[in-house]
């Protein structure tokens, strides 16, 4: 009879071969007895372990793997069963995260070897690092938030100096700046994480959803300003102001604010708050933060911010990238206040 079948005195295919888990049963000398289907996977690339050789020898060898190599080597060494281990496995073309279980088989009184069994943790281990590093840029924002309202409240009503709106655009670029920089360096996040990096293919696809949709709403933004003029309740002296400077310029803000808005907050807000309605409280909660930058602005802009970033937010939830936001946002932001502020 086949030796992995009979060494426990019971059909170890039947048990482990279906387990998610990778299993290796090896002997006191350390030799391989049994390996199930997911150990083949993970250690050798789908091909069944050699029992001619120590699955220490077998496994890819640099510098991911030393912590396991050297577990496996020192397994027979211990006295009592090893305690449970993290390690990383890289079988030479993806690195996984490892939760290495090991107890030690015993028939009738003596000792037969061990059970080794490793569980696939990286989704979890990527998880947890995605909460830390939107927790990490989370208090960032806040606490830049804090200083930039506590900077205008300073400004407007102790000091009683009235910064233009200008000046507030530009803080909140500052921020978003420095925020790129955090997460540049001291979080794990990539650009496409965050929804700034796409595909061409996505990028054409996002514009083709979007370019109609910001003509619609540029539109109807015309007619009712032309409706308030024709019945002599212009907002603005002109019917159109602005520049095309100024909406040359205003790619840039849109740029900056829509990374802020959505690629920070809302994406931070996406792993940090879990709840049955996830994709409602990502759009509402993120706008409210893009709403209180609008603070120095005026209560009008700002109910105009927070309609804006409800819109953008559910773009952003369907696209998962920034840049139909981005087009949406010049467009009917920069139109908005040409027309009406």
């Amino acid at each position: 009879m086949n030796k992995k079948i009979d060494y426990l005195g019971i059909n170890s295919e039947i048990i482990f071969d279906n387990m998610n888990e990778a299993v290796v049963l090896i002997d006191e000398n350390d030799g391989v007895v049994y390996s199930n289907n997911a150990a083949n996977n993970l250690y050798n690339k789908g091909k069944e372990i050699s029992t001619e050789e120590k699955l220490a020898n077998q496994l890819e060898d640099n510098r991911d793997n030393k912590q396991l190599i050297k577990y496996l080597k020192n397994l027979n060494k211990n006295k009592e069963n090893p305690e449970d281990v993290s390690v990383v496995y890289n079988n030479g073309e993806k690195k996984k995260h490892l939760v290495i279980k090991t107890d030690r088989i015993i028939v009738k009184g003596k000792k037969e070897g061990y059970i080794i069994m490793a569980e696939d943790v990286t989704a979890t281990q990527k998880l947890q690092k995605f909460q830390k590093d939107s927790a990490v840029t989370f208090t960032g924002l806040i606490t830049f938030i804090c200083l930039y309202l506590f900077t205008w409240s300073l400004f407007e009503f102790t000091l009683k100096i009235h910064l233009n709106t200008a000046t507030y655009t530009r803080m909140i670029e500052g921020i978003a700046f420095i925020l790129f920089l955090q997460i540049l360096f001291f979080t794990g996040f990539s650009l496409k994480d965050i929804g700034c990096f796409v595909m061409p293919k996505t990028l054409l696809k996002t514009l083709k959803e979007v370019v109609p949709f910001a003509l619609v709403i540029c539109g109807l933004m015309f007619g009712l300003n032309a409706i308030l003029w024709a019945t002599g309740h212009p907002l603005k002296s002109h019917f159109i102001g602005g520049s095309v400077n100024g909406a040359v310029t205003y790619i840039a803000v849109a740029v900056l604010q829509e990374f802020l808005s959505r690629g920070v907050i809302q994406k931070s807000i996406a792993y940090l708050v879990r709840n049955r309605f996830q994709s409602v409280s990502n759009v509402f909660l993120s706008s409210i933060l893009f709403t209180l930058m609008h603070l120095p602005f005026g209560f009008p802009f700002m109910m105009g911010a927070f309609a804006l970033s409800i819109l953008l937010g559910s773009v952003f939830e369907i696209q998962k990238n920034i840049w139909g936001c981005v087009i949406l946002h010049w467009s009917i932001g920069y139109l908005a206040m040409a027309l009406f502020f």
